[in-house]
């Protein structure tokens, strides 16, 4: 049996429903977060108005949003889950009650009519997107269930739901900013041009039942927008407006939007990628180096304190955390850590307190899997291959302040053949940056990749490794395209068992990264953990995954494994792990560990 206290939060206090005092009842969230009560009348009814806490603000609902069909009306003590009781007026109270069908002690649906009961109905009040709508967007973008005034300029307006439900799974229904917009007020003139000519003042927001040119999810309505280099565009378009073909992120746009979790698009990622960790919103490293030091004795820690702190903070909280710690009482966290955990629950521990950020955590990584007896091949493929040229821009000097030696000499020292070529073209920079693409040369480069595999006794290795390195992820995605048409089959099954081992499983990766990047490590994970060949678990790689991914893409990455191999990636990590490490790997995967 751990011990330790228990963290209370704002979440704790919405779903455990905070008890006050008498004259005191449950805040809406204007007044969690601003500490001012809401005085209501002690002998109100326990019946009350439950609705999530982001619809509920100083005692008003807010029905211009996302989650109004699930309002509910009933008993105090039957709202829970993330919902509070707003506290509406005596008046709506007994107006609710009076609806027919209404059952007392048990919680009942009031979806219809919800306007009527709390705007009062008034025809004139119209908001954008309009009263019972909500705006389908990526999940990071929606905050509390409302979009920041800023994010709002920058999301297509016209992706409206009724329903409150969105038709891609990594989407939210999100309310927009309560900013008044009168039908007769005339719209705008503005042009769709490309972000990259309009300045951020210029944008004119896109909204449902605007008169204003209805633009390319791509594009923005722009009130000044800047002419091409070069000209002012083409006979015919509106001088200020960029041909398609002209446009400098053309060539991204068209590729990112048939791969938009590609490892290339780095802003389409950030669009649909979900993480598993975020900042938290009150973060104190002084507070939390404390609780740290309480729980860590001289022999041994309380391992739910360290779960509960290291696996809710992100690369640059935990960094403060040590920081603090250090301050405060002049010891090493990372050290007190390891002295007193044990097993992959110590390594798991020791991997969150490694690095201030994701490129200085991977850069250690790297080092690791090269400063040993055994080279890690798969930690070293996994980190380049995943990475663009960018990336190992940023990583490579980070290695180098590790213990003076470069990425690229030690890539040469500890590989050989095929795979050093590979990751040295990769470590140099090789690949073209561009996203510009030939048809026909990708014909004739998916012929020459089926005429020295596929097509011949042995695999001629210089082909594949030349193309795969060197041309850019939109040429490649064209040229596997074309090769899985001439050979009636998909490129990764053509490439089964043509390559040693780790030649193949680069080879595949570079595959997998062009079309999918959360893909790929899906497949990593269920490498890691269910094993290849003799091995039954790879705990390095799980952990490497986990705690780099958490808040990047983790949920993207298990909803890839899901629709891969039909089982949660939670509940394939609590079959395969036990004890402190299972629940310390739950908690990053986003999931509340069970006690």
């Amino acid at each position: 049996m751990r011990t330790g206290a228990t963290c209370l939060c704002v979440a704790a206090l919405v779903v455990a429903g905070w008890a006050e005092p008498a004259g005191r009842v449950a805040r809406g969230l204007g007044g969690l977060l601003s500490g001012e009560p809401t005085f209501v009348d002690p002998s109100a009814d326990e019946s009350c108005v439950c609705v999530p806490f982001y619809q509920c603000e100083d005692g008003r609902v807010l029905t211009d949003g996302a989650g109004l069909l699930d309002v509910r009306f009933g008993p105090r003590k039957r709202c829970k889950d993330f919902n509070i009781c707003c506290n509406v007026p005596k008046d709506k109270i007994t107006k609710i009650e009076s609806k027919p069908g209404m059952e007392k002690g048990v919680m009942n649906s009031i979806s219809d009519g919800i306007r009527d009961l709390f705007d009062g109905g008034s025809p004139g009040s119209n908001t954008s997107p309009t009263s019972g709508q909500c705006v389908c967007v990526s999940y990071f973008l929606c905050d509390g269930g409302t979009m920041a005034p800023e994010v709002a300029s920058q999301v297509d307006m016209r992706q409206t739901s009724s329903t409150g439900r969105c038709s891609h799974d990594n989407e939210v229904c999100c309310a927009v900013p309560r900013s008044p917009v009168l039908p007769d007020q005339p719209a705008q003139k503005c042009t769709c041009t490309s972000r990259a000519y309009c300045g951020q003042a210029d944008i004119v927001p896109l909204r449902p039942g605007s008169t204003q040119p209805q633009c390319r999810l791509d594009e923005v309505c722009c009130t000044n927008a800047q002419p091409a280099p070069g000209g002012s565009g083409t006979s015919g378009a509106p001088a200020g407006v960029v041909p398609d073909t002209q446009r400098p992120d053309y060539d991204v746009w068209k590729f990112c939007k048939s791969y938009p979790l590609s490892v290339a698009c780095a802003h389409s990622r950030r669009l649909n990628a979900r993480p598993t960790l975020r900042e938290s919103a009150y973060f104190d490293a002084d507070a939390d180096a404390r609780r740290l030091k309480s729980a860590i004795g001289y022999f041994d820690a309380t391992d739910d304190e360290l779960i509960d702190v290291l696996t809710k903070r992100t690369f640059s909280e935990r960094a403060l955390i040590s920081q603090a710690y250090s301050n405060l009482y002049g010891k090493n966290l990372y050290r007190d850590v390891t002295r007193t955990t044990r097993g992959h629950f110590e390594n798991l521990m020791q991997a969150l307190l490694r690095g201030s950020t994701y490129y200085e955590y991977l850069a250690q990584e790297l080092h690791d899997g090269m400063d040993r007896i055994g080279t890690d091949e798969d930690t070293v493929l996994e980190t380049l291959i995943s990475s663009t040229n960018d990336e190992i821009k940023i990583i490579a000097p980070l290695y180098y302040a590790i213990e003076q030696d470069t990425l690229l000499d030690d890539i040469k020292g500890d590989f050989r053949s095929d795979l050093e070529d590979i990751l040295v073209t990769l470590v140099n920079g090789s690949r073209d940056n561009s996203f510009k693409v030939s048809k026909q040369r990708a014909r004739e480069q998916a012929a020459a990749l089926y005429q020295d595999g596929e097509n011949r006794l042995g695999t001629q290795e210089e082909t594949f490794k030349y193309y795969l390195t060197r041309e850019n992820y939109a040429q490649l995605a064209l040229i596997f395209s074309e090769y899985e048409q001439l050979a009636g089959q998909s490129f990764t099954e053509a490439l089964e068992d043509e390559f040693s081992r780790h030649v193949e499983d680069a080879v595949l990766a570079i595959v997998e990264v062009t079309r999918n990047l959360p893909r790929y490590f899906a497949l990593r994970l269920h490498d890691a953990l269910w094993g290849r060949g003799p091995l039954s678990k790879d705990d390095s790689s799980l952990i490497r995954i986990v705690v780099s991914r958490a808040e990047i893409d983790l949920a993207t990455i298990a909803e890839e494994y899901r629709l891969k191999y039909g089982r949660a990636l939670v509940d394939d990590i609590e079959l395969k792990s036990t004890g402190d490490y299972e629940e310390a790997l739950v908690s990053l995967c986003g999931r509340s560990p069970s006690k």
